[in-house]
């Protein structure tokens, strides 16, 4: 199992958030 793609997975998307908000 991949979880430190899951793990990436995660960052990336909080990070696309924290960019998206603001």
């Amino acid at each position: 199992i991949n979880d430190w793609l899951g793990q990436e997975v995660i960052r990336f998307k909080n990070y696309s958030l924290d960019t998206d908000n603001g």
